[in-house]
């Protein structure tokens, strides 16, 4: 099972990207991942689009979380 997930580079993501590489081939999603291809912003819909698309996977996972409370 090929797992989109986004939000990797976080607290929550970098949990989840080892608890569910027990189940499926996790392709780790963030802003700044090393791998240009899954980087993405995703306040872009444009970027998100794209990245689903071309990811075509099975289970999509978001971890991705907004953290400057003092500017939501």
């Amino acid at each position: 099972m090929k797992i989109l997930l986004l939000g990797a580079d976080g607290q929550l993501g970098g949990y989840l990207r080892s608890a569910l590489a027990t189940i499926g081939t996790v392709r780790a999603s963030s802003r700044q991942a090393q791998d240009e291809a899954l980087r993405c912003d995703l306040s872009d819909p444009t970027a998100v689009g794209t990245l689903l698309r071309r990811e075509r996977a099975d289970l999509l996972v978001n971890a991705a979380a907004y953290t400057a409370v003092d500017q939501a």
